[in-house]
């Protein structure tokens, strides 16, 4: 689990800023806390220091250099700069476009409106402990056609952020459409996810547009049984799933059961095709 060293406080609001340290604090006094009142201090002060910042907190409205210009500009910072840093809004904007906007940044995990409290500050730290750093971690995967049960199987072992999934679910739909298959085990009991809310919204309301998955497909989902972060994210694919009236997502804990599900789906869709022709 990750050790929380050092965090920045972007916002121009002093009150706020002392408020925040004092939450911070509570939490752990020996916390650096750095504060910088505009964006263009803060790009600034990343450019001409080499420790790294575990977390930022920013604000939008700002003189000088308000938080979009300045997610605009740190994100022409080299890839290693910005690989442990993780970016939460916490602004007094109540702009429903501004939390959409935020969807543009991948580095930015969640969006929070002041004040900073103990409830906002456990999730902050719960994406914190679980993030890791995507670059120094190895990942593959693997899609087979199971030809005795007539279903592909995909399996990913390592770090699955939001894009390396689109296109893990995008590759398993691609190969089933070459086996005439719509039934998909998706093995991912060793899979470490590694990225937040927002990311994890854009993609199961947009799943099937991103992925190349349709109504007509059946996805089952197997995860680690004592998972419980992975188990809410497929369980919220899940319950999208269930929003269009079609039962074509389901989570497991164990693999036979998995297969035994989609078996009994394609041979009850065979059978009810076999009854209308």
């Amino acid at each position: 689990m990750k050790n929380l060293k050092r965090i920045m406080l972007i916002d121009d609001d002093t009150n706020a800023n002392f408020y925040n340290k004092y939450i911070l604090n509570e939490l752990n006094d020996s916390l650096d806390i750095i504060e910088i009142s505009c964006g263009k201090d803060a790009l600034a002060y990343l450019k001409e220091n080499t420790d790294p910042i575990d977390i930022i907190l920013l604000d939008i409205n700002m003189p000088l250099m308000n938080g979009w210009k300045f997610l605009e500009e740190y994100d022409k910072f080299d890839a290693p700069k910005k690989a442990h840093t993780i970016i939460f809004m916490l602004t007094s904007s109540i702009n429903p476009d501004d939390k959409k906007r935020v969807l543009n940044y991948p580095y930015v995990k969640q969006f929070f409106n002041k004040p900073l409290d103990f409830e906002t500050l456990e999730q902050i730290l719960d994406i914190f402990r679980h993030s890791v750093d995507s670059e120094n971690l190895s990942a593959s995967e693997t899609i087979v056609f199971d030809e005795k049960n007539q279903l592909v199987i995909a399996s990913y072992v390592g770090v699955l952020d939001k894009d390396k999934e689109v296109n893990f679910l995008s590759d398993a739909a691609e190969f089933s459409k070459t086996h005439n298959s719509n039934y998909i085990l998706f093995d991912m009991t060793d899979v470490i996810e590694n990225y937040g809310f927002y990311d994890l919204y854009e993609l199961n309301k947009n799943l099937i547009s991103l992925t190349g998955l349709t109504i007509r497909h059946h996805c089952a989902f197997v995860f680690k049984a004592d998972d419980s972060s992975t188990k809410s994210r497929l369980e919220f694919k899940e319950s999208v799933a269930k929003n269009w009236g079609q039962d074509i997502f389901k989570n497991f804990t164990n693999k036979e059961e998995a297969i035994q599900w989609l078996i009994e789906r394609r041979e009850a869709n065979q059978g009810l095709l076999n009854f209308m022709f």
